[in-house]
């Protein structure tokens, strides 16, 4: 009984639990254990270096030194994948140091870090290349799409933009995504959206679609104007890097008109140059497939995690043909992106300034924006470049 109840203390448990393991009482555990540690101490003075008890294993010896933990282990030749010094006292008496080491078991995760560092001092790298045979220049065709959302090119913003700033601004920024794209990646089709809110206004009275007044940097005709000599100039450019051009409308909130007129004139505008093509049905869902992926497109001033389903109803037939699915949509002015049962919904950011509205209302601080997205026709979409506009720090 004495021996199986030596064993039990290296557990480290309670007098009842051992009492309930050996079948007897509390009381005759407490006289088995101090009997134990009696003859543990006669050991230890009998000169005996290695020890058991409820504590571990203990060791006891005189040195000539005080010793390090390396010391011990190396002279007693301890283990080191199954036991650890838990505690080390050392205490000098008379010419010598009386050290005292408790050692005692590594748990499971203990050993299995322990094993994990042996193997890294010993592991070498293996002398074959393992990307030797890895083709990694893509040759394959992509598509690339293109929607500068919600520009607001007329907004009177608070950081004193003018609307020249912001037609280099959008010129900059569409050849720096275009001219990313066609570098790693050989461009077959651009898609390219017009209006999303491109004008801040749409009426004379310098108001939304919807009668909101707004503060404006330009009258209505002007800025009509200078968007569609912009739009016309940047497809072009586009053109002459890509030999395929799909311009695409998608109607905003704020210029739902004003934003058609300009894709029809572009339309008539282009008529009969080669590679350029149009969509300006004015339809608040517009869809483009490429190779095996849906693509939905909305300006997003809806709930637009209903959007994926919308556009399975709708498009039920382009829908099916394809392996994956996104849903694109802007509004907001803030990068966005979540899955919803392997459809893809990303809401696009903007470059947009800030207002005196939403400097009222809070709506401050993202980060201005605009991505270029590129797609594989068997892969989906497999790379996204951003180009962002710096903050400016307040003085």
């Amino acid at each position: 009984m004495k021996e199986q109840l030596r064993r039990l203390l290296k557990r480290k448990r309670s007098v009842g639990y051992y009492a309930n393991r050996l079948g007897i009482s509390v009381d005759e555990v407490i006289r088995l254990r101090d009997e134990i540690r009696s003859e543990n101490r006669q050991q230890l003075s009998e000169g005996k270096k290695e020890v058991w008890d409820d504590n571990g294993l203990t060791i006891e010896a005189f040195w000539d030194y005080p010793p390090a933990p390396e010391d011990v282990i190396d002279k007693y030749e301890i283990d080191t994948t199954r036991w650890k010094i838990g505690q080390m006292w050392v205490k000098e008496q008379g010419s010598k140091y009386r050290v005292s080491v408790n050692l005692q078991s590594l748990t499971k995760k203990e050993s299995t870090l322990f094993d994990f560092s042996k193997f890294l001092e010993t592991w070498k790298p293996s002398n074959n290349n393992v990307y030797a045979d890895i083709d990694f220049e893509d040759v394959d065709p992509h598509g690339l799409l293109l929607d500068m959302t919600d520009f607001h090119l007329d907004k009177l913003g608070l950081l004193g933009e003018t609307v020249q700033d912001r037609v280099s601004m959008f010129h900059s920024f569409v050849n720096k995504l275009v001219t990313r794209a066609t570098s790693f990646y050989d461009i077959e089709e651009c898609v390219f959206i017009v209006g999303s809110d491109m004008l801040h206004t749409d009426t004379f009275f310098n108001t939304t679609t919807n009668g909101t007044p707004q503060d404006v940097a330009v009258d209505g005709y002007n800025a009509y104007s200078i968007a569609f000599e912009m739009y016309a100039t940047v497809i072009s450019e586009i053109r002459s890097k890509i030999p395929n051009v799909k311009v695409i409308l998608i109607q905003g909130n704020h210029d739902r008109q004003k934003s058609y007129f300009i894709a029809h004139a572009l339309s008539k505008y282009f008529e009969g140059h080669q590679g350029i093509t149009f969509d300006i049905t004015p339809v608040p869902r517009k869809v483009y497939l490429y190779g095996r992926t849906f693509i939905g497109m909305h300006h997003g001033n809806c709930k637009i995690d209903e959007l994926p389903l919308v556009f399975a109803k709708e498009f039920s037939g382009e829908w099916g043909q394809c392996d994956y699915h996104e849903v694109l949509v802007g509004d907001k002015h803030f990068y966005y992106e979540k899955e919803i049962k392997g459809v893809r919904v990303k809401q696009l950011p903007a470059l947009a300034d800030t207002d005196r509205w939403h400097n009222d209302n809070n709506y401050v601080e993202n980060i201005r924006a605009a991505v270029a997205l590129i797609y594989h026709k068997e892969m989906g979409r497999v790379a996204e470049f951003e180009e962002r506009l710096p903050k400016k720090r307040k003085k």
